[in-house]
């Protein structure tokens, strides 16, 4: 805006400098839709507003291309309506994901604030509204400093939320998987039980058969011989 770039990266051509403006106004509409999409899960929670930013993006992307076709002029002049629709979508965004209780949208939110408060005292300030001051004409930039904090703690904020989730989501997997085993582990056991049983047993009279006879055999001898204590075998 104060001609910094052009005089030190393309000194003399002043097109050039007119392109990059463009072409900034129609990322700063890009990037923060893209961040506004993808930090408040619009595409999960608030579908229709994912699918209206998604507009405004390639409306965007669309100028940027046209810039190099269109006139400057009436290029600039809808990339900076864009900015408007956008900027106010956003905030409309922004507020209702508040009003949901989506913890960073507060964050969002309240950087939405400060950066259209910063933005609008430099503009008033540039017009004449407001008294041209060091101030006012940088509170812009304190304003975009604010909104990259405040961005940054909504992202960290969403990273503790995403990591949370998932520890959340293993545990509960590891439950329901340890549940699982036990549960199999009961039926198989009690199937082992049951499969015992009817080796052991007669299946006509339901009397215990030879083989359990051998078993308990073997055990009563060695208890008899341990103890010193008589055994007896009674033959019907």
């Amino acid at each position: 805006m104060e001609g910094i770039p052009s005089a030190l990266l393309w000194p003399g051509i002043t097109w050039a400098s007119d392109y990059v403006l463009l072409l900034a106004i129609c990322l700063a509409v890009i990037s923060p839709s893209l961040f506004t999409i993808d930090i408040l899960i619009l595409r999960q929670a608030r579908p229709r507003s994912a699918r209206l930013l998604t507009i405004i993006i390639y409306a965007a992307a669309a100028t940027a291309l046209g810039s190099f076709v269109f006139p400057y002029q009436s290029m600039l002049k809808l990339a900076l309506l864009l900015a408007a629709i956008n900027l106010i979508t956003n905030f409309i965004i922004h507020i209702v994901r508040f009003i949901d209780g989506y913890p960073p949208a507060r964050y969002v939110f309240l950087a939405g604030i400060c950066s259209c408060m910063g933005i609008s005292t430099t503009i008033l300030s540039t017009v004449g509204i407001l008294p041209s001051v060091p101030l006012t004409e940088g509170a812009a930039y304190i304003g975009v400093v604010m909104m990259a904090m405040l961005y940054s703690t909504a992202l960290s904020y969403r990273m503790n939320m995403d990591r949370s989730l998932r520890e959340e989501a293993q545990l509960k997997l590891t439950r329901d998987l340890d549940l699982k085993v036990r549960e199999r582990t009961e039926a198989l056991e009690l199937v082992n039980t049951k499969l015992m049983q009817a080796s052991i047993t007669d299946g006509l009279t339901e009397l215990y058969n030879r083989r359990h006879f051998d078993d308990m055999l073997a055990q009563e001898t060695k208890r008899a011989f341990r103890d010193k204590s008589p055994l007896s075998i009674l033959l019907l």
